[in-house]
């Protein structure tokens, strides 16, 4: 049976996917996923070695995910499969950071994410129902994997930051 999403995460480091991700991955109840582990270690930066994760992909919609997330509840996973028929349309992207400009033009942050050991919410406010944003933070978004090989990640040179903004 084909996959619903592929999950797709760039690792250097065998302990912290581990620890983190995978282990909260395991926990996971009611979500049809397929996993593509790319080793970060052998691409130049994090643009070529996503973009060749979504490459191997086999279901038609991608999640690109950190190696240092972790899904809190048994139902994270679940809950964002719900999301998926918002990526109908050809630009939508689901994601747990934000950047939106407020009446006054000024940048306002939003996040749908814990932060650090104190699990603060480093936001302007916190996002708990959907906004629309103009860039989206990389440490966890979903795309249409056809309206993600339309346009890929830009290769920015030798950085693993600022890929998906």
């Amino acid at each position: 049976m084909k996959p619903i999403i592929s999950i797709i995460v760039a690792s250097n480091n065998p302990d912290t996917l581990n620890n983190m991700l995978l282990t909260s991955l395991r926990k996971q109840k009611n979500a049809q996923y397929e996993l593509i582990i790319m080793d970060g270690n052998t691409y130049k930066s994090a643009s070529l070695c996503l973009n060749a994760g979504a490459e191997q992909a086999t279901s038609d919609y991608l999640l690109f995910v950190h190696h240092d997330i972790i899904f809190n509840s048994e139902d994270s996973l679940k809950k964002i499969l719900n999301f998926i028929h918002l990526l109908d349309q050809e630009f939508a992207l689901l994601g747990v950071a934000g950047v939106y400009a407020d009446e006054a033009g000024r940048r306002q942050v939003v996040m749908g994410i814990e932060n650090g050991p104190s699990k603060s919410i480093w936001s302007h406010h916190e996002l708990l129902s959907f906004e629309e944003v103009f860039s989206v933070d990389e440490c966890a978004f979903m795309i249409s994997k056809r309206t993600f090989m339309k346009y890929k990640f830009s290769n920015l040179g030798k950085t693993w930051h600022f890929y998906a903004v």
